[in-house]
């Protein structure tokens, strides 16, 4: 049924209700009678007539055996007889009747057929009653129809010539029907006239009214088959009953109520209806469609059972839809992909790169420049391994530089689980580099190793795969999990912004729109399948393709296959890392909505008490006073969602999950130049998707904030005042071009992070938690490198975790501190932390047992503001002289380890802290290959392990400091290999420079020229598990004493070995070997002091050059055993 279209002709009908069919139309005789009948039974009688000519001889009349000529009469008398009299009377005749005084007055018309009306009736100050029964129906006249006119006249007055039934109520039953679509009843109601209908299964009621009514009620048809009701009216079409009364007003199938000036129903009090939906196995509905146009406010209550809608327009009014035992739905079931103008669609497939090779070109891109990506990662790793080379070839590494050695010592000696010696750190340098070999032969011309790019290296090397390689690359039949997921995730598991919301016409048009229902608004509709041999082939129709581009959330896509059994199995990456096993894929589903279309010019509101709330909008903006559902929700429009102010405690609620789509506009209550503030929802489900064109405030009123995915093309602010955030699948959760988080609780997981995706370099991220912190910078297409800047991540009472693909930066370099947490963790997986000028300011264990941990590729740039700096684990993974910077202002840098372990590992360290660098109590641990540290205000206790260059280390600031080691307290460096001392090493304390012996490799002390080691309180302690080569041009100097040791803590059979040819300083100076055959050689520049020394056992060698005196009575042994030498 549809709406009407201009004036409505007049049926013709073949029969009238009185004719008796004896005379034309213009026959005006007044009174006419037809008598018929017939007879039956009786006898009959035969009477001879003799003597005339017959038509025939009868013999039966020779009575007396003669023929002769006779005619023979036969007599019936009937036994019965039937009578049919028929009479009929001319009623048209105007009949004049006056009601005198305040009589109401009453035309009552009934027949037990068709009545047809036609001329007018009129009654202005009465009640008007037209049945028809059996059967029969109201109609208009058709052109054989006898004309039927009573002309009525109250208080005096006369009705017009051709007016329509002017009365005040009209109650109209038609057991058969009330007019027809193309000739509905025409009426005019005085004021406050009460319209009532009825008709018998399956009859329909159109009514057409020149006035207001007031709808006491229209029903059409039974439960046995409803009839369409159609009421149009110039006026309002209001209730007849109180807001209290309970009356159905209008039944039927589908359901047509226009007000061409007036109101159907009220806001306060609206109009009780009941059309009858039948409703489909896929979901849609057949008939029972609602639609209802007026000029002001629409009021409608539907009292059982869902209201389907083709229309609800209000022109300049408000809209109120009330549904007390079902949901709102879309006449036509229309899902936004469906809804796509040939222009959307176009550009809908660029943005998916849907081009005619869709799951192949696309692919393509992806896979090629996986590979490309890979040949250049390979290339810049062979070349950081030759920068640590002194010799190599194409092929191999020959020996190692001093800085290739000290960069590559830890990471070999991780690998090996002892101190690596040089030549094992020679080895491992050789197997990573050695491996590089056959990848390049597989995949490079075999003219690669004269190539330029490997002979001199090319800081802009960017590979580019033959043509071979992309035909090999691509030329597949079916898709690898990870392209599937590649694929998918480009689509629905990754959020982003400009999303594109197809135009709609509206199912409800009004100014303020309010929608009450105890189901749902809006609906699911069925999925969009893809299958894989279309997605490989690229054969995807506009309406598969928008379902895709259109998917807003990592549950609208899953994928299908079938299992061993041939059971159809349905799963998501984010849920499944990997295709199950024995599961064949067959193609993907695109999850599909049918929403309710509404244009609200004003307020929209929307309440479901048991169901879910699906609206588009068809409206640029949608300004939201209350939706609240009771499962789902999803929220469309192309511009804003904003906030109305009419709620403005709460916009949105849902019992279950939350979508909100805000096309290339906002996601706010209020935006205003730099101005905004948050819509305030409360999901107690998750939040689904959140995706903004700009702008993304949001605020969850009450409890936690679970989500999946939030995206806005401009900034986002989410703020969680009661609870925490919580990203529930994996992926990026968050795109913005910044992002600022607020919120009691926590934001992350240890299990899963908030992983987010900012702009670069301009993205700032801005966190504030009351509990644990975990965020995961991610990389894409606005950021390729992965870097994470932060403003400022605060945590007040718990953890702070932070990781990034590329580096954690902090772009404002300030001095106040950028992030804050009890034990803070940094992961810069393909980056550094920190960058020079550019250091990330912490302030951590403000509970008393946090640790900083780090971890990156590249460099690391460290502040502690506030307290000790309480080492966990910082680790560097590049080979190329990266350093750890690490720098406490207002206390000492310590080993917050529980357990054993490494503090940092990485090529170089730099440590310097206001007090002191790890205690006599808990050394600080390290594994490093150079190393410079400065305690300010305190004592330096390290324990390193592997081979450690003191010195050519740049500071924070990137200046290379003078001294190596320096320190106010004491130093002790306990290492357990090598130490080379190229840089000073000043102490107001004691120094001792430990080598511990072991099995394998060298663990010499070595002091270069023109090092100091100074000890301007106390002594200077050198003890090595193998031997001490002081070289000329250095200079070790000690207030009280120097003790240096040989074969210290010997675990081998070899002696140690000194050589001293430097400067020594000190009152006492003892030179000391141990229970190995040592050889012990003094050959100073210069010394100032008293020399002792010990061989302490075994057959020693002992060398004194360039002694300023030597007094040897009675103070050398020369028996075997233990010799000893004084000098003074």
């Amino acid at each position: 049924m549809e709406a009407p279209r201009g004036d409505h002709a007049r049926r013709r009908h073949r029969q009238g209700p009185w004719r008796d069919g004896l005379g034309p139309p213009s026959d005006t005789t007044q009174f006419r009678q037809t008598i018929t009948g017939f007879s039956f039974g009786g006898d009959a009688i035969s009477i001879c007539y003799h003597g005339f000519g017959g038509y025939n001889e009868y013999t039966s009349c020779n009575f007396d055996g003669e023929q002769k000529s006779a005619w023979l009469r036969t007599f019936i008398e009937p036994g019965d007889a039937l009578l049919t009299m028929t009479m009929s009377v001319r009623a048209d005749n105007p009949v004049h009747i006056v009601f005198g005084g305040h009589s109401r007055g009453l035309i009552d018309i009934s027949s037990n057929s068709n009545i047809f009306l036609d001329g007018t009736l009129t009654n202005p100050d009465g009640d008007t009653n037209v049945t028809a029964t059996s059967g029969g129906s109201i109609r208009q006249p058709s052109s054989e129809s006898s004309l039927f006119r009573v002309i009525l006249a109250g208080g005096g007055g006369s009705g017009g010539a051709n007016p329509p039934i002017v009365t005040n109520n009209l109650t109209l039953s038609g057991a058969g029907g009330v007019g027809t679509a193309g000739g509905p009843i025409n009426a005019s109601l005085t004021p406050s006239g009460v319209l009532n209908a009825s008709s018998g299964t399956g009859g329909g009621i159109y009514v057409s009214l020149s006035s207001a009514a007031r709808i006491g009620q229209v029903s059409a048809g039974t439960a046995s088959g409803y009839g369409d009701v159609s009421i149009t009216a110039e006026g309002a079409l209001v209730r007849a009953q109180s807001s209290s009364n309970t009356t159905l007003n209008v039944s039927g199938r589908d359901i047509m109520l226009i007000s061409r000036v007036g109101t159907i129903g009220t806001i306060a009090n609206p109009l009780r209806i009941n059309a009858h939906a039948i409703p489909l196995s896929n979901g849609g509905f057949n008939r029972g469609f609602l639609f209802a146009e007026a000029d002001g406010d629409i009021g409608l209550r539907q009292v059982a059972g869902n209201l389907v809608v083709s229309e609800i327009n209000s022109h300049n009014g408000d809209v109120f839809v009330d549904v007390l035992a079902g949901g709102i739905f879309d006449r036509f079931s229309y899902t936004p992909a469906q809804l796509l103008a040939e222009d959307e669609a176009n550009a809908l497939w660029a943005r998916l790169k849907l081009t005619a090779d869709l799951g192949v070109a696309d692919l393509k891109g992806q896979t090629i420049t996986a590979f490309e990506t890979q040949v250049d990662r390979n290339y810049e790793q062979y070349w950081a391994l030759r920068f640590n080379a002194d010799a190599y070839t194409a092929d191999e590494i020959t020996s190692l530089s001093d800085d290739g050695l000290a960069n590559l010592r830890p990471h070999a000696t991780r690998a090996l689980g002892h101190s690596a010696s040089d030549a094992e750190v020679l080895a491992y340098a050789q197997g990573l580099y050695v491996a590089y070999v056959p990848f390049f032969d597989a995949n490079l011309d075999a003219a690669w190793r004269t190539s330029a790019d490997f002979t001199t290296h090319n800081a802009a090397f960017s590979y580019d795969a033959t043509t071979a390689q992309e035909t090999d690359l691509t030329d597949r039949a079916e898709w690898t999990t990870d392209e599937l997921r590649y694929f998918v995730n480009r689509t629905a598991l990754s959020p982003s912004a400009g999303t594109p919301v197809p135009p709609a016409n509206p199912n409800v048009f009004g100014r303020n729109v309010t929608l009450q229902a105890t189901g749902s608004i809006g609906r699911l509709a069925a999925p969009v399948f893809i299958s894989l041999s279309d997605l490989t082939n690229g054969h995807l129709t506009d309406e598969q393709a928008a379902a895709l581009a259109l998917a807003a959330a990592p549950g609208d896509v899953a994928i299908v296959g079938v299992d061993g059994l041939g059971h159809t199995v349905r799963f998501s990456f984010t849920s499944t890392p990997s295709i199950p096993s024995g599961v064949t894929l067959t193609g993907i589903e695109v999850k599909q909505l049918a929403p309710l279309f509404v244009g609200a010019t004003g307020t929209f509101n929307a309440t479901s008490t048991g169901g879910a709330v699906f609206v588009q909008s068809t409206q640029p903006d949608l300004n939201i006073g209350f939706v609240s559902a009771g499962t789902d929700a999803s929220l469309t429009t192309a511009q804003d969602i904003l906030s109305a102010g009419t709620a403005p405690t709460l916009q949105i609620h849902t019992g279950g999950n939350l979508v909100l789509l805000a096309g290339s506009g906002d996601i706010a209550a209020t935006h205003s130049g730099s101005t905004h503030t948050p819509l305030r929802i409360e999901v107690l489900g998750t939040l689904t998707s959140a995706t903004a064109g700009q702008l993304l405030d949001l605020r969850e009123i009450s409890g936690d904030l679970d989500f999946e995915r939030i995206g806005a093309g401009g900034d986002a602010f989410v703020a969680v005042p009661l609870g925490g955030l919580f990203q529930t699948v994996g992926g990026i959760g968050v795109a913005a071009e910044n992002l600022t988080i607020n919120l009691q609780g926590a934001i992350g997981r240890v299990t899963q992070s908030v992983t987010i995706l900012l702009d670069a370099p301009a993205g700032r991220l801005v966190a504030d938690a009351g509990g644990n912190i975990w965020i995961d910078g991610a990389s894409g297409p606005l950021n390729t490198s992965g870097d994470l800047n932060i403003t400022h991540v605060f945590s007040s009472g718990g953890d702070v975790t932070l990781a990034a693909d590329g580096s954690i930066l902090n772009p404002e370099a300030g001095s106040v501190a950028s992030i804050h947490g009890n034990k803070i963790s940094l992961t810069a997986r393909d980056g550094s932390l920190g960058v020079l000028g550019g250091d990330l300011i912490v302030n951590s264990r403000f509970a008393g047992s946090g640790v900083v941990n780090a971890h990156a590729q590249g460099d690391i740039y460290l502040i502690e503001t506030t307290g000790d700096l309480n080492l966990g684990n910082v680790v560097i993974d590049g080979i190329t002289g990266q350093t750890a910077h690490l720098v406490a202002q207002a206390g000492n840098i310590l080993n917050g380890l529980a357990s054993a372990g490494l503090n940092v590992f990485g090529p170089k360290a730099w440590l310097q802290a206001s007090l002191g660098i790890g205690a006599a109590a808990k050394f600080l641990t390290t594994s490093v290959g150079s190393l410079s540290a400065r305690a300010l205000g305190g004592g330096i206790w390290i324990d390193q392990f592997g081979a450690v260059v003191a010195g050519n280390v740049l500071t924070s600031a990137g200046v290379l400091p003078a001294n190596a080691l320096e320190a106010t307290g004491p130093i002790t460096l306990n290492a357990h290999s090598p130490v080379t001392v190229i840089a000073n090493s000043l102490a107001g304390g004691a120094i001792l420079i430990t080598s511990d012996d072991d099995a394998v490799g060298d663990d010499l002390i070595q002091i270069d020229p023109g090092v100091l080691v100074r000890s301007t309180g106390s002594s200077v302690a050198i003890r090595s598990g193998d031997g001490i080569w002081q070289r000329a041009g250095s200079t070790v100097q000690a207030a009280t004493r120097i003790d240096l040791e040989v074969d210290h803590a010997s675990t081998d059979p070899s002696g140690g070995t000194a050589l001293l040819q430097g400067t020594l300083i000190a009152p006492l100076i003892v030179l000391s070997g141990n229970a190995d055959e040592d050889d012990l050689k003094l050959n100073p520049e210069l010394v100032l002091g008293h020399v002792q020394i010990f061989g302490d056992g075994a057959n020693d060698l002992l060398t004194v050059d360039l002694m300023p005196t030597l007094d040897l009575a009675h103070k050398l042994n020369a028996a075997a055993g233990p010799a000893g030498l004084n000098t003074g």
